[in-house]
């Protein structure tokens, strides 16, 4: 799954909740060889702040942890206010398990998730 098309899934409605990005983190575990070209595909001028924020947030730390140059698009990317993945509050007791045990570059993005899901 390319970042281009990352981008589509996590609007369409017939997807889980950001399950899409967890396809995306096991897809960039599965097929090493294919990242370059993943991380080429950058999302449509027409995404939405949140979504871009979503994935810029995945993709940093996916590369930040496998030594991959992190694209220039990825440090453009920010949600206002600040969220969680997988519907969890932030403002809330597991918002804030979930902020702590998040990837320091999440907070870069206003994104965060456990780092757990790097392992997918």
């Amino acid at each position: 799954m390319t970042v281009r098309r990352l981008a589509s899934e996590l609007v369409d409605p017939s997807w889980p909740i950001d399950r899409p990005l967890v396809q995306f983190v096991m897809d960039w575990r599965r097929y090493p060889e294919q990242r370059g070209a993943v991380l080429a595909a950058v999302p449509p001028p027409d995404t939405s702040e949140l979504v871009a924020a979503k994935i810029a947030s995945v993709v940093h730390a996916l590369c930040d942890r496998d030594g991959v140059a992190v694209p220039e698009w990825v440090h453009l990317c920010r949600a206002e206010p600040e969220t969680a993945l997988f519907g969890v509050r932030l403002r809330s007791g597991f918002g804030e398990v979930v902020r702590r045990r998040s990837p320091r570059v999440c907070a870069v993005h206003g994104v965060f998730f456990g780092a757990d899901l790097l392992d997918a």
